[in-house]
């Protein structure tokens, strides 16, 4: 236990977060809560001293958490939304303590734990192939074995594809791939990182998953951009999302609706047609509040005594769906929905604070590219597939800004390389 130290935790998590989002990925909530306990743990038993959060960050968190609180007054569920606040609180700052212990590492436990999340992601990719390909061999071996029955046909004969077991893993990867990019490209050179970025491009074009491909696709786009340009694509980045964060609202009125999709595109991914119809919903029940929005959490009940709404599908078929099942499949208009204009002006002032701080880094370029292209494949993952509120998916999201936080802060403090010969 004496030569066991904060590497391996935190390397830990990285090396299983791949497969626990294929089986398992609600159990990256609570892999994210051991983790930074742990980490805290031997932080202050070492240090004996409380780790210092990013005072911007933190204020920015703390008012987040506050406005979500007050929207109880208001909340047409407030039952809902005041059972949120805690855990949400509790999940922003265990965020923010795990990234600024990450920040600090030595250069052992940098090695360390840049070794296990290597090891770990070629692993992940491994079994994710193998489940694109077979397809799902090891989820039916494991649900045979683990509830001693045969693979429920009934859930696939509901119309899910075999993408729609294995995506939030495709999801991880596809955010996993920026570290582990970032470390092979500061060891290896830049054809390593080439090779890995078009084997990883072509995998996630086979896995039927189009949100994590897209996501993918974005970010390499995006990290490409800050590559050439540096400084000047910091800022055309920062204008991209204040547009997209405040124009939001506005977006879904302009798409077509799903009928005269059907008939332009009939082949579309089936899942678009009722993102468009959830996301023109989410647009009007935005209009209702612009400036409060309905409560923290609400989204799941605007629509719960409301009619489903009918819709064309793929090749012209009839759906239904309720206005906001759950969640928007939008980060930001989840948002607005929710908070309100202020909430997207806080939403809108993270962002920017966050790039601002990468245009800022005093590291190798292969880690601030990479930076930017995990930013970017998060972003387009958050406004196309998961509610923002989600533990596991709020869990992924904070150990992977950990694991980039660490390895931005050890190339900057310990020179040109994140991993020794």
């Amino acid at each position: 236990m004496k030569n066991i130290h904060k590497g391996h935790i935190l390397g830990f998590a990285a090396f299983f977060i791949i497969p626990l989002a294929i089986f398992m990925p609600k159990s990256l909530a609570p892999l994210f809560v051991v983790t930074s306990l742990l980490i805290l743990g031997f932080h202050v038993s070492k240090q004996r001293v409380f780790p210092k959060l990013p005072p911007k960050q933190l204020v920015l968190f703390l008012v987040a958490s506050i406005w979500a609180l007050t929207s109880s007054i208001w909340s047409i569920a407030p039952d809902e939304t005041l059972s949120l606040i805690l855990p949400l609180s509790a999940t922003f700052f265990a965020g923010l303590v795990i990234s600024s212990v990450a920040s600090n590492f030595s250069a052992t436990e940098t090695e360390t734990f840049s070794k296990f999340l290597v090891v770990g992601f070629f692993i992940g990719i491994i079994i994710l192939t193998i489940e694109i390909i077979t397809p799902l061999l090891l989820t039916q071996y494991l649900h045979s074995v683990i509830l001693e029955k045969g693979f429920d046909t009934t859930i696939r004969a509901r119309g899910f594809g075999a993408e729609n077991f294995y995506k939030n893993g495709v999801t991880i990867a596809a955010l996993l791939f920026w570290p582990c990019l970032a470390i092979l490209w500061n060891r290896f050179g830049r054809f390593a990182a080439l090779a890995l970025t078009l084997v990883l491009t072509f995998i996630f074009f086979i896995s039927g998953s189009l949100s994590a491909f897209v996501a993918l696709v974005t970010g390499v786009v995006a990290a490409l951009g800050f590559l050439v340009f540096k400084g000047k694509a910091i800022n055309i980045y920062i204008i991209a999302v204040v547009l997209a964060t405040f124009a939001a609202p506005l977006i879904p009125q302009a798409l077509p609706d799903t009928r005269e999709l059907s008939k332009i595109a009939p082949r579309f991914p089936d899942s678009v047609f009722p993102r468009i119809v959830i996301w023109k919903y989410a647009a009007s029940i935005i209009a209702e509040d612009p400036i409060s929005g309905k409560g923290l959490d609400t989204a799941r009940v605007v629509s719960r005594n409301t009619k489903v709404i009918k819709f064309f599908g793929q090749n012209g078929g009839g759906r239904v769906t309720p206005g906001i099942p759950l969640h928007p499949h939008n980060t930001i208009l989840q948002i607005w929905v929710e908070l309100g204009l202020v909430g997207a002006i806080i939403f809108g002032l993270i962002m920017i604070t966050i790039l601002r701080q990468v245009g800022r880094l005093k590291c190798d370029v292969s880690i601030s590219t990479s930076v930017i292209g995990m930013f970017f494949t998060t972003f387009f993952v958050a406004n196309v597939s998961y509610g923002i509120w989600q533990s596991w998916w709020q869990s992924a999201i904070w150990l992977n800004v950990a694991f980039i936080v660490l390895l931005a802060k050890a190339n900057n403090s310990q020179g040109d390389r994140i991993v020794s010969s």
